[in-house]
């Protein structure tokens, strides 16, 4: 069994390293093997001819996709579109990550995995794209959705507060928007999960939220940030978060007011799936040495 893991230099790929390691594990990043170019694409599935397929690059910057649609939808959807149809013409695998963005965040509920998506910005349009090309390949794998990810390591809204509140006093965080923080470790971990619990050879794709249980909003995540940095002694100068709205805080891309995704489906096959904040906390107990 020989697996390929892209996006190897991105947080969630790194973290998969981190798991599989070097045996029969082949890790790429975009020199290997680039999303946005087939050619490159097909080149390295025909050298590497991997039996398993774990997809974790992609095109993340939400804002900068409004004016880059045409990039984001080649890195979210075509490439998605290529891995699997040389998956399903050489009998292989394919394990991919999409996001609680494909929603349009009017649900009083959390999101079910069957609920209609309605993208609202360009970066989930070509996330839904790339789950559609998925689930019409007919190639044996699972498509993840997952939520508001971080780690110690690359661009995530953890890293971007745990700057600001070395370097400023007050911060200004928005309140009225609600999900599932979750972190690469948690993915990663309950990916390998049900990898060997779903039999993919025997059930096809699907589609599955991947997020750990309960929900909050950014301001409350951010509070939470803050008591656990100050937890493990990191030196800051915050003192005090506000909450302020969404409307106060203008991005270029529309965001979700509620992206919180249900896990019920996940717990089927991974039991005893903690709260956000205590994959949070494990977080900073594994990491102590990076903070």
């Amino acid at each position: 069994m020989i697996t390929l893991v892209t996006g190897t230099n991105g947080q969630l790929g790194r973290t998969f390293k981190d798991y599989l390691g070097l045996k029969n594990v082949v890790h790429s990043d975009r020199s290997v093997c680039d999303l946005s170019d087939k050619v490159s694409i097909s080149e390295c599935l025909d050298s590497i001819k991997p039996n398993r397929i774990i997809n974790c690059a992609a095109y993340t910057a939400v804002d900068h996709a409004e004016d880059e649609p045409k990039l984001a939808s080649k890195v979210n959807g075509d490439a998605v579109g290529r891995f699997c149809d040389w998956a399903f013409e050489n009998d292989a695998e394919v394990i991919h990550f999409s996001t609680d963005y494909v929603f349009d965040g009017t649900k009083s509920e959390a999101y079910l995995e069957e609920d209609k998506p309605d993208p609202q910005s360009v970066y989930g349009k070509s996330k839904l794209f790339g789950e559609e090309l998925f689930l019409s390949s007919g190639v044996k794998g699972i498509c993840l959705r997952t939520s508001w990810v971080h780690s110690n390591f690359g661009k995530n809204f953890y890293l971007t507060m745990r700057k600001l509140m070395a370097e400023q006093e007050e911060l200004s965080v928005i309140d009225d928007q609600f999900g599932v923080p979750t972190t690469c470790d948690f993915i990663a971990r309950n990916t390998l999960k049900l990898i060997n619990e779903y039999k993919l050879r025997d059930e096809g794709s699907k589609i599955i939220h991947c997020v750990p249980s309960g929900s909050t909003n950014w301001f409350e995540f951010a509070k939470s940030i803050l008591e656990n940095l100050k937890n493990n002694n990191v030196e800051l100068i915050c003192k005090d978060i506000k909450p302020i709205s969404s409307k106060d805080y203008p991005q270029k891309a529309n965001r979700p007011r509620n992206s919180v995704l249900e896990n019920s489906v996940l717990s089927g096959f991974v039991s005893d799936l903690e709260n956000w904040s205590s994959e949070h906390e494990r977080l900073y107990a594994q990491n102590q040495g990076m903070l």
